[in-house]
Protein backbone atom coordinates (compact mmCIF):
# COMPACT_ATOMS: atom_id res chain seq x y z
CA UNK A 1 0.00 0.00 0.00
CA UNK A 2 1.24 3.33 -0.79
CA UNK A 3 2.77 5.38 2.35
CA UNK A 4 0.60 8.36 1.51
CA UNK A 5 -2.77 5.89 1.55
CA UNK A 6 -2.21 4.64 4.74
CA UNK A 7 -1.19 7.90 6.83
CA UNK A 8 -4.12 9.65 5.47
CA UNK A 9 -6.65 6.17 6.52
CA UNK A 10 -4.71 6.85 9.96
CA UNK A 11 -5.68 10.19 10.20
CA UNK A 12 -8.80 10.08 9.28
CA UNK A 13 -9.66 7.02 12.19
CA UNK A 14 -7.67 9.53 14.67
CA UNK A 15 -9.65 12.59 13.61
CA UNK A 16 -13.02 9.70 14.21
CA UNK A 17 -11.65 9.37 17.55
CA UNK A 18 -11.04 12.29 18.28
CA UNK A 19 -14.73 13.43 17.55
CA UNK A 20 -15.98 10.74 19.21
CA UNK A 21 -13.99 12.03 22.46
CA UNK A 22 -15.17 15.33 22.07
CA UNK A 23 -19.12 14.47 21.72
CA UNK A 24 -18.44 11.85 24.24
CA UNK A 25 -19.90 9.07 21.82
CA UNK A 26 -16.61 6.73 22.99
CA UNK A 27 -17.51 5.25 26.33
CA UNK A 28 -13.66 4.39 27.15
CA UNK A 29 -13.14 7.67 27.10
CA UNK A 30 -14.46 9.34 29.76
CA UNK A 31 -15.22 13.33 29.07
CA UNK A 32 -15.46 16.34 31.80
CA UNK A 33 -15.01 19.94 31.31
CA UNK A 34 -11.38 19.83 32.59
CA UNK A 35 -10.31 18.02 29.25
CA UNK A 36 -12.29 20.38 27.40
CA UNK A 37 -9.82 22.28 25.86
CA UNK A 38 -7.20 19.23 24.81
CA UNK A 39 -9.89 16.95 24.03
CA UNK A 40 -10.48 20.16 21.29
CA UNK A 41 -6.80 20.74 20.27
CA UNK A 42 -6.45 17.41 19.60
CA UNK A 43 -9.64 17.28 17.52
CA UNK A 44 -8.23 20.35 16.09
CA UNK A 45 -4.90 18.52 15.31
CA UNK A 46 -6.21 15.88 13.87
CA UNK A 47 -8.87 17.26 11.15
CA UNK A 48 -5.45 19.43 10.47
CA UNK A 49 -3.69 16.82 9.50
CA UNK A 50 -6.64 14.52 7.81
CA UNK A 51 -6.65 18.05 5.59
CA UNK A 52 -2.79 18.36 4.85
CA UNK A 53 -2.89 14.31 3.79
CA UNK A 54 -5.84 14.89 2.05
CA UNK A 55 -4.35 17.49 0.05
CA UNK A 56 -1.41 15.36 -0.62
CA UNK A 57 -3.09 12.20 -1.96
CA UNK A 58 -5.92 14.15 -4.16
CA UNK A 59 -2.51 15.94 -6.00
CA UNK A 60 -0.80 12.76 -6.65
CA UNK A 61 -3.93 11.25 -7.46
CA UNK A 62 -4.53 14.19 -10.58
CA UNK A 63 -1.01 14.52 -11.85
CA UNK A 64 -1.56 11.35 -13.36
CA UNK A 65 -4.95 11.81 -15.08
CA UNK A 66 -6.07 14.02 -17.59
CA UNK A 67 -9.60 16.13 -17.51
CA UNK A 68 -11.52 13.55 -18.36
CA UNK A 69 -10.78 10.91 -15.90
CA UNK A 70 -10.33 13.25 -13.45
CA UNK A 71 -14.19 14.50 -13.59
CA UNK A 72 -15.10 10.40 -14.15
CA UNK A 73 -12.80 9.47 -10.96
CA UNK A 74 -15.22 12.24 -8.88
CA UNK A 75 -18.56 11.07 -10.43
CA UNK A 76 -18.22 7.45 -9.29
CA UNK A 77 -16.58 8.34 -6.26
CA UNK A 78 -19.32 10.94 -5.17
CA UNK A 79 -22.72 8.56 -6.74
CA UNK A 80 -21.22 5.17 -6.05
CA UNK A 81 -22.62 4.74 -3.14
CA UNK A 82 -23.49 1.17 -3.11
CA UNK A 83 -20.95 -0.77 -4.53
CA UNK A 84 -17.82 -2.51 -2.35
CA UNK A 85 -14.27 -0.84 -2.08
CA UNK A 86 -13.29 -3.68 -4.04
CA UNK A 87 -15.95 -3.17 -6.45
CA UNK A 88 -15.52 0.34 -6.61
CA UNK A 89 -11.77 0.02 -7.26
CA UNK A 90 -12.26 -2.84 -10.23
CA UNK A 91 -14.35 -0.31 -11.77
CA UNK A 92 -11.41 2.49 -11.73
CA UNK A 93 -9.27 0.30 -12.35
CA UNK A 94 -11.07 -1.58 -15.49
CA UNK A 95 -11.68 1.48 -16.80
CA UNK A 96 -8.11 3.38 -17.32
CA UNK A 97 -6.91 3.78 -13.73
CA UNK A 98 -3.64 2.26 -12.46
CA UNK A 99 -3.72 0.03 -9.41
CA UNK A 100 -2.29 2.96 -7.37
CA UNK A 101 -4.35 5.42 -8.51
CA UNK A 102 -7.40 3.09 -7.90
CA UNK A 103 -6.04 3.01 -4.10
CA UNK A 104 -5.95 6.93 -3.94
CA UNK A 105 -9.61 7.12 -4.97
CA UNK A 106 -10.67 3.92 -2.39
CA UNK A 107 -9.14 6.03 0.28
CA UNK A 108 -10.85 9.56 -0.87
CA UNK A 109 -14.15 8.03 -1.04
CA UNK A 110 -15.79 8.98 2.70
CA UNK A 111 -14.87 12.23 2.03
CA UNK A 112 -16.82 11.86 -1.33
CA UNK A 113 -19.70 10.41 -0.17
CA UNK A 114 -20.06 13.10 2.52
CA UNK A 115 -18.69 16.17 1.94
CA UNK A 116 -20.73 18.01 -1.08
CA UNK A 117 -17.74 19.94 -1.97
CA UNK A 118 -15.09 17.27 -2.45
CA UNK A 119 -13.16 17.53 -5.25
CA UNK A 120 -9.87 16.69 -6.62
Amino acid sequence: MLPDVQAYREAVTARREAEDAFTGKNPNVPFNSLDAVSVSQGLRSAKTREIELRSTLGDALVQGLNEDAKAWAEQVLTNDENSTDNEVRENLVVNGLTDEQAEMCIALRDWFLTDINAHL
